[in-house]
């Protein structure tokens, strides 16, 4: 999938507020003919989670209506400390991950961040190669990279601070019973919400470079459920409505003030929050990794940020990399 040309992004504007217009309006407003219109039309369907509604007399009708991405308002939630340290803020409509760009395009400081947003990725990312699937304009996607002056070995409890980060954001809202799964899942109500993607380059004496890629459920569309292999929810599933652009602004906030206070303080002031949110306390689970399975206890996580299983063996610890966790299902 291609980027939108001009003509299809101005077109797009037009029919983001999910009422009607009608083919002249639009025609009048862009500056081609209404079979043109008709044209652009046929390309928008193409885009996934989005219905176009043709009504004759009425016109067209986006639906879902849109909150599309806007650089001012995101940016207008940063306090100035973590405005002075963001270099650029890139809004980009079809990406094919923003965790590649940012990767691509590393801050040129230390302390530096850059920024990226897409309104859809065609080639998003999770863990252990998995893709991030997403409707267009429907959810949050974003990475930050930053550059920290530490050794590549001690952001290996980043994941665990910025899960702690969004957790406290969204529990700011008023949102109840919110889990965090090791080490990159924001649950409700044990479902899927948000993940974290952790990409850190750099020598072993520093200084490293980590991106940090977000994926935030706002609205699921129910074409989902094929194409993903666990629960799931999004915050439309809630009780909270916040505003996409909102939201986006205090999500980069959060990342940038995780980031500052990590490479200040390190992991250790975001521990005890973390063991607060903790979902998987005391359960058995299976730990999976491409060469063996384990199975035991969830212990909690140790003080650097590995997970401690209990086993008949006794305590081991296991950290990110490849590792997936599930809880045992119960006879």
């Amino acid at each position: 999938m291609k980027e939108l040309t001009e003509t299809l992004l101005l077109l797009l504007q037009r029919l983001a507020d999910g009422k009607f217009h009608s083919g002249q309006e639009l025609a009048d407003e862009i500056g081609c003919s209404r079979s043109a219109v008709w044209n652009q039309i046929k390309h928008l369907r193409d885009l996934p989670g989005l219905t176009i509604h043709a009504v004759t007399g009425r016109g067209y009708q986006l639906q879902p209506a849109l909150t599309l991405l806007n650089k001012q308002k995101i940016l207008a939630c940063l306090n100035q400390k973590q405005a002075i340290a963001l270099e650029s803020c890139h809004m980009l409509t079809i990406v094919d991950s923003t965790n590649t760009q940012a990767l691509a395009n590393p801050p040129q400081n230390a302390g530096g961040v850059r920024a990226w947003f897409a309104e859809y990725q065609t080639a998003g990312r999770g863990r252990r190669g998995r893709s991030w699937q997403s409707g267009f304009a429907q959810n949050l996607q974003c990475s930050i990279a930053y550059q920290f002056d530490l050794p590549m070995q001690a952001l290996a409890g980043l994941s665990i601070a910025v899960g702690v980060g969004l957790a406290d954001r969204l529990t700011a809202y008023g949102l109840q019973d919110l889990g965090l799964k090791w080490p990159n899942d924001l649950l409700w109500q044990d479902k899927k919400m948000a993940g974290i993607l952790l990409e850190v380059q750099g020598e072993s004496a520093g200084p490293s470079l980590a991106v940090m890629g977000v994926g935030l459920n706002l609205h699921m569309d129910k074409t989902m459920d094929d194409l993903i292999d666990q629960p799931y929810t999004s915050l439309a599933q809630t009780a909270i409505t916040v505003d996409r652009n909102q939201l986006a602004g205090e999500v980069l906030a959060t990342l940038l003030e995780v980031c500052q206070h990590y490479q200040t303080s390190g992991l250790t002031s975001f521990i005890d929050r973390w063991r607060d949110y903790d979902r998987y306390q005391g359960q058995a689970v299976t730990l999976t990794t491409p060469q063996q399975q384990w199975q035991g206890r969830y212990a909690g996580i140790a003080d650097d940020g590995g997970l401690v299983l209990q086993g008949e063996e006794g305590k081991r610890t296991f950290y990110a990399g490849e590792v997936s966790l599930r809880a045992l299902e119960k006879k």
